[in-house]
């Protein structure tokens, strides 16, 4: 019997990063709130044609660190810290950006200029929804307010990849703005499909 998604779910390691939904080319994966108010992943029997991509991309069911840092960066540089350069201290000239934001508004900061200087052409960020203030709103960001509105940590679960297959539906170059397992999910993802990996310039 093949492995579904919903073996990573039965076995408490769904990390609720919908990188499943995202990816699934059939809509046979939808997620839900469970109980404990957690997104977890639910198959669509009907829909579902057991093609393990659900699993592939799944970070919750197997991440190959080395393989990741070899695809995302060419090399493996430090087994602990992974892939960097150098490392600083920094937050937003804007003063507004600075106060509205989390940790120095660095993450908010980068879009904005990101998007101003033509590097991207949208990014996908967390806002809380403006009908539901205690919902997560997972948006394609394209213009200064929309990143704006998404300043600020979400202390909440997020599955924010299932924005996935709206980026492969639209035009343009992306910025992701996610948690370790939702960067993790979409690099996985990145390495069984091209198009996703060419739409998304920049991870956050």
């Amino acid at each position: 019997m093949n492995k579904t998604i919903e073996d990573v779910k039965n076995s408490s390691l769904c990390t609720g990063c919908g990188t499943c939904v995202g990816i699934c080319p059939y809509d046979a994966v939808k997620m839900t709130r469970d109980s404990k108010g957690m997104y977890v992943p639910t198959i669509v029997r009907s829909k579902c044609r057991s093609c393990e991509l659900c699993v592939k991309v799944c970070p919750g069911h197997s991440v190959d660190f080395s393989e990741l840092e070899e695809f995302s960066f060419g090399n493996i540089s430090n087994v602990l810290l992974g892939n960097y350069i150098s490392c600083y201290v920094g937050y937003s000239s804007d003063k507004q950006i600075r106060w509205d934001s989390s940790s120095g508004g660095l993450a908010t900061a980068l879009l904005v200029f990101m998007l101003e200087e033509g590097m991207i052409d949208g990014a996908v960020v967390t806002r809380m929804d403006g009908n539901n203030p205690l919902e997560p709103e997972v948006i394609i960001a394209r213009s200064k307010e929309e990143i704006i509105s998404a300043s600020g940590s979400k202390y909440c679960p997020v599955p924010v990849n299932t924005k996935i297959k709206d980026v492969l539906r639209e035009n343009g170059k992306f910025a992701f703005v996610g948690l370790p397992c939702h960067i993790q999910g979409l690099r996985k993802a990145e390495m069984l499909d091209r198009k996703l990996r060419e739409k998304v310039v920049f991870h956050i």
